[in-house]
């Protein structure tokens, strides 16, 4: 069974090459359309830390003495008298968490497809590459799908949580708790549950599950397409930690915010550790949306300029010159662009109010012009 396959095919005319990047003009609108919307909304997303340093310090051994409605922040023992496990994989009882995510993977075969231009050819390569993937491909698209073929996932990650937690005195709506600061659950031989088949293998904290029915092997170590790989991360109970939310006269709940979203965090650590935590999660967000808005206005600018591309690669003497020029100018374009609409989402509420009273310091001077009294005759 080959894993590498090239196909040339003779390259398409500069006729049907036009027609096809003058439809992509449409597409490219979209893209910066799309990709400039992402980033103003990116630029808006609220920092979470924020709620932190705005949040009202209590004591959470004594019953809150703000009123209902107010964001809160609080430091204390972190525990409920819930077990919470994966039945499925692990002892009830074994170990104790306020919450627990299954990360389910598995073996699979991955397409690589790329496409060159030769001459007047045009070659297509496909390489095929097992890897290990929690969203494996469908192998009903691949160039040879017979000969690389996927099976179906066998299992599918889950996540579990406390239904009810306390910090200290004070109870927390657990279940809409997001807990930060997970760490990664080492599976041992004294959690793992044993199945009736006695598939389960354990190797460097993980758990290994072989596909199919075969001769012995260590799915870890020698593995096929089919198998997979079970990870866990755990959020710890009994554990000092802090938590902000909402008091709403009870209990800690999530923290409406601009009328339509909430946020209810806890952390295993101080309050100063959990707001670092929080920014740096923030200001890693805004730089990955910020350079993938970047390289989709570039792309969606070259999209639409395509059709002056494609004319400039028919000339064989400048046709790369002429695409590697039109490249840095629609660079430079989507650059300004990009650092435009970041200002203006920073700026708009300020730049609302200045333009405001530039209106109204004209209406102020045409009214004043008016009101002037005219002479009698």
């Amino acid at each position: 069974m080959a894993d590498h396959y090239e196909v040339v095919s003779k390259a398409p005319g500069f006729g049907s090459r036009l027609s096809n990047s003058v439809k992509g003009v449409v597409g490219g609108i979209a893209l910066i359309l799309i990709s400039l919307a992402l980033l103003w909304w990116g630029e808006g997303r609220q920092n979470l830390a924020e709620f932190i340093k705005a949040g009202k310090l209590i004591d959470s051994n004594q019953p809150a003495s703000v009123s209902p409605g107010t964001l809160v922040k609080t430091t204390g023992r972190l525990h409920s008298d819930e077990t919470i496990v994966d039945d499925k994989y692990l002892i009830p009882g074994a170990q104790k968490f306020l919450s627990l995510r299954r990360n389910v993977e598995m073996y699979a075969w991955k397409e690589k497809k790329k496409t060159e231009k030769k001459g007047d050819k045009e070659v297509t390569t496909y390489d095929y590459v097992k890897e290990w993937t929690s969203m494996p491909s469908d192998s009903s698209r691949f160039y040879d799908a017979a000969g690389h073929r996927n099976p179906s996932m066998g299992d599918e990650n889950a996540s579990f949580q406390a239904k009810t937690a306390r910090i200290g005195a004070l109870t927390i709506e657990a279940p809409t708790t997001d807990f930060h600061g997970r760490s990664d659950l080492a599976v041992t031989e004294e959690i793992l549950k044993k199945d009736e088949s006695g598939v389960r293998q354990l190797s460097s904290g993980m758990i290994y599950i072989p596909y199919g029915v075969g001769p012995a092997r260590s799915a870890a170590a020698n593995p096929e397409v089919g198998d997979l790989r079970i990870k866990y991360s755990y959020f710890p109970n009994d554990v000092e930690g802090s938590a902000v939310g909402q008091w709403d006269g009870a209990k800690i709940v999530p923290h409406i915010y601009r009328k339509t979203e909430s946020y209810l965090g806890v952390f295993a650590g101080s309050l100063e550790a959990f707001q670092a935590r929080l920014q740096g999660e923030h200001t890693m967000t805004t730089w990955i949306i910020r350079i993938l808005t970047l390289l989709m206005l570039w792309a969606g600018l070259n999209m639409i300029l395509g059709p002056i591309l494609t004319v400039l690669d028919s000339i064989p003497i400048i046709g790369g010159a002429g695409r590697f020029v039109i490249s840095l100018f629609t660079g430079a374009i989507a650059f300004l662009l990009w650092a435009l609409t970041i200002l203006l989402a920073k700026l708009w509420l300020a730049l609302l109010i200045v333009i405001a009273l530039l209106i109204g310091l004209m209406v102020y001077k045409k009214t004043a012009k008016r009101s002037v009294a005219v002479p009698a005759t």
